[in-house]
């Protein structure tokens, strides 16, 4: 599975068909271990699937919220967990997600404008809709 063009053009592929390559890879006898030491959430589907929970939340509390929902899944998922990693996606500019996020128009979406993430300010009833801009997403992925 090639992912640039012959001229070095990066090419859209699915991360599904791309994960199945990578198991190819993988001997026979790997296998998972039940009760793992170390957890990787991938952190912008944790803030995607957290609740705002009233329209009175603000940024601080949803850190919380967010830091609280990933240390107790990893509690449910495992007894042992030493380790908790939260990665985020990083958005470089030269990137094939960039270049969907353009042709979709959602880098700076009009519709959300440019949300300033601090701790003591509100977030903005519609958080799907805040979701959508990845300008915003990234702000709020510093904070």
């Amino acid at each position: 599975m090639s992912m640039f063009t012959d001229d070095g053009k990066m090419i859209k592929t699915r991360k599904s068909d791309f994960m199945k390559k990578l198991e190819e890879l993988l001997p026979e006898s790997q296998t998972m271990t039940r009760d793992p030491e170390v957890m990787i959430f991938d952190g912008i589907t944790l803030v995607q699937i957290l609740p705002v929970q009233s329209e009175l939340a603000n940024f601080k509390s949803m850190a919380s919220a967010f830091q609280s929902y990933a240390l107790r899944k990893a509690r449910e998922l495992s007894s042992h967990v030493k380790a908790i990693h939260i990665v985020f996606d990083k958005y470089s500019g030269g990137s094939i997600k960039t270049q969907t996020r353009q042709e979709r128009g959602d880098l700076n979406n009009n519709k959300t404008g440019n949300i300033n993430v601090q701790g003591e300010l509100y977030i903005p009833k519609d958080w799907k809709m805040l979701l959508s801009s990845g300008s915003n997403k990234e702000r709020l992925i510093e904070y």
